[in-house]
């Protein structure tokens, strides 16, 4: 799984049915999104049988980024939770396959004018797609990636100063190594941090205590 801040998070709703391409087709081609643009694409995992699965798609939804729902063969499970998201008043894209929906070669009359993008393959699925993550998350670099990690850790200095690194890592739940990187990013002249003491010994502190 890719390692992304939470407001990188898109839920993805597809039909568990037999619809081309499969599920596991489905998954595998936006594998590679996750890791060109550092998100994270999060599939309900049981088909909609109860009001506790219906409970835990609605947290989904509520806190990703926005979602993708996927209209092809108009499933039902898919097409209430993509009702879900509008009620939720959540960022709700339609996707939609055209050549394998036999019913229609559109979505129905009532959505069609919502957000939405058409596919053919995989390959257009993913290109959609990118430019979707593109257009509303921007594209993270490097640099980025593990922001809001390093201001977790600052904070926990802020909150108990004079910890050693191995208290930090503690504190906030991250490895040890990780760890160490960001504190590095934080001390400095452009750092919030400053530190005492060398080697093992070195405790940090806010640059202000």
């Amino acid at each position: 799984m890719v390692d992304v801040p939470p407001y990188r998070t898109i839920f993805v709703a597809y039909p568990w049915s037999s619809v081309r391409p499969s599920r596991a087709e489905y998954k595998k081609a936006l594998k590679d999104v996750e890791k060109g643009f550092q998100v994270r694409f999060q599939f309900a995992e049981q088909s909609l049988t109860s009001g506790t699965v219906l409970d835990k798609i609605r947290g989904m939804i509520d806190s990703a980024a926005f979602g993708i729902y996927d209209l092809t063969g108009f499933n039902p499970n898919v097409t209430l939770e993509y009702g879900l998201a509008l009620g939720m008043g959540r960022k709700a894209f339609i996707a939609f396959n055209p050549t394998v929906t036999p019913t229609a070669k559109d979505v129905p009359s009532d959505v069609r004018g919502w957000d939405r993008f058409e596919y053919g393959d995989l390959n257009d699925l993913v290109r959609e797609v990118e430019s979707i993550v593109i257009a509303e998350l921007g594209v993270m670099s490097p640099a980025d990636q593990f922001e809001e990690e390093r201001r977790t850790v600052v904070q926990a200095v802020m909150n108990q100063p004079g910890m050693l690194l191995q208290r930090i890592a503690a504190a906030v739940g991250k490895d040890k190594e990780l760890v160490k990187v960001l504190l590095k990013r934080s001390v400095g002249a452009d750092g919030e941090l400053r530190t005492e003491g060398a080697t093992r010994g070195t405790r940090y502190y806010p640059k202000t205590a």
